[in-house]
C-alpha cells in the first residue's frame, strides 16, 4: 500500500515505487511479490515539478479529519479493516471496478451513495453481509453485483462491538463535509 504520513515518503513512493524503509523490509517485499498490484516508479516519467505537485496533492487529500471521537474511531476502524483499499483514501475516491453497474466502487461521500445505502440499517447489512437485503432480493442489482470484479466482502467476523456505529458516524461526518463544500 502507498499510505504514508510524511512528504518524503510520499515522494519516494511516487518517484521509486517504494519508501526506503519498505525497500529494506523482507516481509514487505514478500507481501508485495504476492500481491497483484505494485506501485510503479514514476521517477523517470515525471519531472521534479510534477512529482512535487503530486506530493502536495497527496499530502492534503486526506484533510480534514473528524474531531469528534466516534467519527474518528470510525475512520480508524475503516482504515484497520481495509475499507480504504477499495473505497479510496478516507472513503473519498471511487476506484475502478470493471463489470460493475457504473464501473467503479462507490465512495462514501459520492452522489450515488444514498441510492446504495438508504440508512444506518442498510449500511449495517452491507458491512456485515457484503450486500443489503434490498439488493439481495433485487434480481437486477444482484446481477450487476455478481458481474463486478471487486465485490463487497462480509465483515461480520472482523467487526468489534460498536464498529458499525463508529463506521456509520464516520460516513455521516464525511458526507456532511461534502455537503458543506457544496459538492
Amino acid at each position: 500500500m502507498m499510505y504514508s504520513n510524511s512528504p518524503d515518503d510520499i515522494r519516494a513512493w511516487i518517484r521509486d515505487g517504494v519508501t526506503p524503509a519498505k525497500a529494506g523490509s523482507e516481509s514487505w517485499k514478500g507481501e508485495r511479490d504476492a500481491g497483484a498490484l505494485r506501485m510503479p516508479a514514476f521517477g523517470k516519467r515525471l519531472s521534479s515539478r510534477n512529482i512535487d505537485d503530486l506530493v502536495a496533492f497527496v499530502s492534503v487529500m486526506g484533510e480534514p479529519t473528524p474531531e469528534d471521537s466516534l467519527p474518528a474511531l470510525g475512520r480508524n476502524r475503516a482504515n484497520a479493516l481495509g475499507c480504504f483499499g477499495c473505497h479510496g483514501p478516507d472513503g473519498r475516491f471511487a476506484r475502478p471496478n470493471p463489470g460493475s453497474f457504473k464501473g467503479y466502487i462507490p465512495s462514501w461521500d459520492g452522489k450515488d451513495f444514498p441510492d446504495l445505502v438508504r440508512d444506518r440499517a442498510e449500511f449495517e447489512q452491507w458491512t456485515r453481509h457484503g450486500i443489503s437485503d434490498r439488493f439481495q432480493h433485487n434480481i437486477f442489482a444482484k446481477f450487476f453485483l455478481e458481474q463486478a470484479s471487486v465485490r463487497m466482502p462480509p465483515f461480520d467476523r472482523f467487526l468489534e462491538p460498536g464498529d458499525v456505529d463508529a463506521l456509520w458516524a464516520y460516513v455521516e461526518w464525511l458526507r456532511s463535509q461534502t455537503s458543506e463544500q457544496g459538492q
